[in-house]
């Protein structure tokens, strides 16, 4: 069975500080990690609302494991079988260093997973994500979560553990992004805000 690769986070300000040497960027994809058996490879990726399927890495090449191959060879593998792709499969945009991270940022990109051209199937790997704050209303406590609101809409679920919050508060959260209907991608509370709340 394949597992899921280990990309471990890495702060944006140490991710856009980092040079292109030994690296290379893959843009993160807002998608749902996924392992497709294509043309008698498996492909790791990400599967988007639309369907379409970002690969990222390849595990087996005709039955061959190659997750002990460096990623340099992995990613050239990849390039190779890209070209035979359908309508429905592409790769992630790919370059190099902070710039790299900079300009998918700037265009509104969720981040980057920075990979070690030497590193095997999820050794060597970071990924740098856009995190934004946001002050948010809460609507319902749950044990380990409450339901949050964010100009008047449904915003999901925030983890929050051992605060004293109650319907109504206003707190503040950081979180990726929105998604296309409205959660907040991997909230996390951050503090409370009284200085905000209607009396």
């Amino acid at each position: 069975m394949i597992q899921r690769p280990t990309i471990r986070p890495i702060s944006l300000t140490d991710a856009l500080k980092l040079s292109g040497t030994g690296f290379i960027a893959q843009e993160k994809m807002d998608g749902v990690f996924s392992i497709r058996e294509w043309n008698g490879c498996t492909l790791a990726g990400e599967r988007m609302r639309d369907g379409t399927f970002y690969a990222f890495d390849v595990a087996t090449i005709q039955g061959d494991d190659c997750r002990r191959s460096p990623y340099r060879d992995r990613f050239a593998a990849l390039q190779d079988i890209a070209t035979r792709f359908d309508s429905s499969m592409r790769l992630p945009a790919c370059g190099t260093g902070g710039e790299f991270l900079e300009a998918v940022l700037a265009r509104g990109g969720e981040g980057v997973v920075f990979k070690n051209l030497e590193g095997f199937w999820g050794v060597g790997q970071w990924k740098a994500k856009r995190v934004e704050t946001f002050d948010v209303i809460v609507t319902d406590i749950g044990r380990k979560s409450v339901s949050i609101a964010y100009e008047g809409q449904d915003a999901g679920r925030c983890p929050i553990y051992n605060q004293p919050v109650r319907v109504g508060d206003i707190i503040e959260i950081r979180a990726m992004k929105r998604t296309v209907n409205g959660k907040f991608r991997e909230p996390q509370f951050v503090r409370s805000r009284p200085d905000k709340m209607l009396f």
